[in-house]
């Protein structure tokens, strides 16, 4: 489990380093959402995340060595939007013409779900 931490792990070689960081402080987050459902199908959302101190991955190329140090970042802010829809399997087997019938069952369908998402992320 040690080697998960990112506080303990080290590895490093002539072009890759990869140190963590003891004096990482743990992220703690507000959320709010709003989701709106049709029939349990589509959906709209609105989610909003508020973190005092958040874990970041970065990547640094210093002199042909690539360093990926962990660090706090404060005061983090995600904003996500999102919009699902689903399109019904069976108008790419069948056609458009037998789903307009309505001679099928909707809880026996298969849909492919077409997601739009849009995430900000903002540190103050």
């Amino acid at each position: 489990m040690n080697s998960l931490n990112p506080n303990t792990v080290i590895f490093e070689n002539n072009k890759l380093s990869c140190v963590g960081n003891p004096y990482l402080q743990s992220s703690l987050y507000d959320n709010i959402s709003v989701k709106l459902r049709a029939f349990d199908y589509a959906n709209i959302s609105y989610d909003i995340n508020f973190c005092k101190t958040d874990i970041m991955f970065f990547v640094e190329n210093e002199a042909g060595k690539v360093n990926y140090p962990y660090q706090n970042i404060p005061d983090l802010t995600v904003q996500t939007f999102s919009f699902a829809l689903p399109v019904p399997r069976m108008i790419y087997s069948k056609g458009l013409n037998e789903l307009l019938k309505f001679n099928f069952d909707i809880n026996k369908m298969n849909f492919l779900y077409f997601i739009w998402m849009i995430k900000n992320t903002k540190s103050r």
